[in-house]
């Protein structure tokens, strides 16, 4: 009876983790695409109408700004070509 139940609970064990192989993605991704998992929806991705933290936050990782910064923190330009300091910074 011991062998059985043993039997029993490995078989189970082995179908069980077979449910969790990862298999094969026929989907290509081309490195165009970003799926992000949030926990509201986006109520407008149009900044005159946005009026929530996440259409604030989409809107930000979706659209490049005037400036940007580099990797040192340095103020460099991103979409401005240029840019002048104004005498009072």
């Amino acid at each position: 009876m011991k062998k059985f139940l043993s039997l029993a609970c490995s078989s189970m064990m082995l179908i069980s983790l077979v449910g969790c192989g990862s298999g094969t993605d026929t989907k290509k991704s081309d490195g165009n695409y970003v799926t992000l998992a949030k926990e509201n929806d986006v109520i407008s991705m149009d900044s005159r109408y946005a009026t929530d933290g996440m259409s604030f936050e989409m809107i930000a990782a979706t659209v490049e700004g005037l400036e940007t910064m580099d990797k040192d923190g340095n103020i460099v330009p991103a979409l401005a070509e240029s840019y002048d300091v104004s005498d009072d910074g």
